[in-house]
């Protein structure tokens, strides 16, 4: 954390009059002040404030109270600390940010559910939204389980909640539904936020001529957080996938436009198909979310069952008629360029704009990418193609103008502009600097003692991007028939049953010698090794985990072919 910047004994030497220290007036509502952690943050227009005095000051006045600083200071900067002491004598630490900062109360504590009563305001710089009623949640699954909680928040009409209302933030959709997204495994706190508004550049909906409202992800802004007087440091505040954010067809007695999200391994992967119950919100791995007058599965598990047990020409046929196919080819490279392994099925959501239209992918929850793990650890593995049964399909689509040439062109094309390495690490820089520029940073390891920042982070993210991308150059540069193994020749290869939790049979349709079977589990740690040889073997995966793992053969170094292997119970 810098020192303030102060004025001297020699510069008051040099100084014919000496100017009276003063005392700077902060808005009401544009400061919080945390007495656990002895913290104030004012989110007020510092120029504004500094405007206040013509000389040094020494005083700062706080609603109805003053706060003495412990130096004289020329003028207030971002990323500064302050010592200040309030009428008591009680020492605080004095901060100022430029980013938005929310504050937030509730009459009880917040839970999962019900939302709990509450009132929202914001202060960005000189402007001010005024206090707000609303519902507040935690959000989440796995997430609730760490200290910082995600929340979920409803705008009302009144502190009952007997109805919502729309709210603009921040520039983002006027909608009631809002997110605010704690960011907690990601110690940069970018991944998501940027990773949105890549996807939002490369990629619009199909449909966007009929629906030119229509956005192909969500946009997220970095707040700071004031919870019930404690603060809870930095939050993505943004909108969410749903209906609105997508301008689907809206329910008119038959369901047109139509949302499901993947929340669990399972069809979403389009590795099983089950029957399924329209009685039921869940299918599969799926969690319906739109329309919520009716629900029809129908649609869905017509996909699933074409990639799962169609034949070769009826899959070629028909799949661009069920999934759009500019939308396959871009998240295909985008999970790929992240290495996104949760979104290849779990974090993932399935869109239809209309009743017959194609379905398409939207990305959403981008914590745990570009070389980090789901609980937060750092993964520099960036070999392999994520992939999941459509896509493992796709890839034998060698025709002239089939999905691999497709995918390869795209991929050739955006490496001329978004995904090089210097464009994406700008993006980073460029919002690191903001933040750490804010003190940011400094205030969420006051608020989370065991966050760590380390700036080196970004040095490791460019070195992450830098091998992924040479990996993908080469795999997107082979031939149709080694568009699996990254520029070696691959060999057909039959794995089953798969998904499964006992054992699973391998045949190649050519005998090799001295090969190694390999498998590495979701973060890329090798879960098991051993010999192959001949054209038929087999894995026991009994002992491992439920989950998606990757399967690795090689003959003598040289990669023969990569497939996913999903264990079940």
């Amino acid at each position: 954390m810098r020192p303030p910047r102060l004025r001297t004994a020699l510069a008051f030497s040099l100084v014919p009059f000496a100017l009276h220290a003063t005392t700077v007036t902060v808005a009401p509502d544009a400061f919080a002040i945390d007495h656990a952690l002895h913290l104030i943050v004012v989110a007020q227009d510092i120029g504004a404030l500094n405007a206040q005095s013509m000389g040094p000051v020494d005083r700062l006045a706080l609603g109805a109270a003053d706060y003495q600083l412990g130096v004289e200071v020329e003028e207030f900067a971002l990323g500064e600390a302050y010592p200040v002491t309030d009428g008591a004598g009680v020492a605080y630490s004095l901060h100022f940010t430029d980013l938005p900062m929310v504050f937030i109360t509730t009459e009880g504590t917040v839970v999962d559910e019900p939302k709990v009563p509450g009132m929202f305001r914001m202060r960005t710089g000189a402007t001010a939204l005024p206090a707000l009623p609303i519902g507040i949640e935690f959000r989440g699954a796995s997430s609730q389980a760490y200290d910082k909680k995600s929340f979920g928040i409803e705008f009302w009409t009144d502190a009952t909640g007997s109805a919502t209302i729309d709210v603009s933030l921040l520039g983002l959709r006027a909608d009631d539904d809002w997110d605010l997204n704690a960011m907690w495994i990601e110690p940069l706190r970018l991944r998501n936020v940027l990773m949105q508004e890549l996807w939002m550049d490369i990629h619009a909906p199909h449909y966007a001529s009929q629906a030119p409202m229509a956005r192909s992800g969500v946009r997220l802004r970095h707040v700071e957080l004031f919870l019930n007087g404690s603060y809870r440091g930095l939050y993505a505040l943004g909108e969410q996938v749903d209906r609105k954010q997508l301008a689907l067809r809206t329910y008119n007695g038959t369901i047109r436009g139509s949302l499901a999200k993947g929340v669990s391994w399972g069809a979403s992967t389009m590795t099983a198909g089950p029957p399924y119950d329209n009685g039921s919100v869940l299918w599969s791995g799926f969690e319906h979310v739109y329309p919520e007058e009716a629900i029809d599965w129908g649609g869905l598990y017509g996909l699933v069952d074409l990639v799962l047990h169609g034949t070769e020409q009826q899959f070629l046929n028909d799949l661009p008629f069920l999934f759009e196919q500019d939308n396959a080819v871009d998240y295909f490279l985008f999970l790929n360029l992240l290495r996104a392994l949760d979104n290849t099925g779990k974090n993932i959501q399935v869109a239809r704009y209309d009743a017959g239209s194609p379905y398409f992918y939207v990305p959403w929850d981008l914590d745990a990418v570009l070389g980090l793990n789901w609980d937060g650890s750092l993964i520099p593995y960036t070999q392999g193609i994520l992939d999941n049964g459509m896509y493992e399909r796709q890839l034998l689509d060698c025709r002239e103008n089939g999905f691999v040439a497709r995918a390869r062109a795209r991929w050739q094309e955006l490496r001329t502009g978004p995904f090089t390495v210097p464009a994406l690490m700008q993006r980073f820089q460029t919002a690191y600097e903001r933040l750490h520029g804010s003190g940011a940073y400094d205030r969420e390891q006051l608020a989370w003692p065991d966050y760590t920042h380390s700036p080196g982070l970004l040095g490791y993210l460019g070195n992450w991007l830098q091998d992924r991308v040479t990996y993908l150059d080469a795999y997107f540069d082979t031939a149709c028939d080694g568009m699996a193994v990254a520029g070696d020749a691959m060999q057909p290869l039959r794995i089953g049953p798969n998904p499964t939790g006992d054992r699973c049979h391998i045949e190649l349709t050519k005998a090799i010698d001295a090969g190694m079977l390999t498998m590495y589990d979701a973060t890329g740690r090798m879960v098991r090794q051993q010999a192959f040889n001949g054209h038929v073997g087999e894995v026991d995966v009994r002992s491992l985990g439920v989950g998606p793992y990757v399967v690795v053969l090689q003959e003598q170094g040289r990669t023969l072919f990569l497939q996913r292997l999903q264990v079940v119970r």
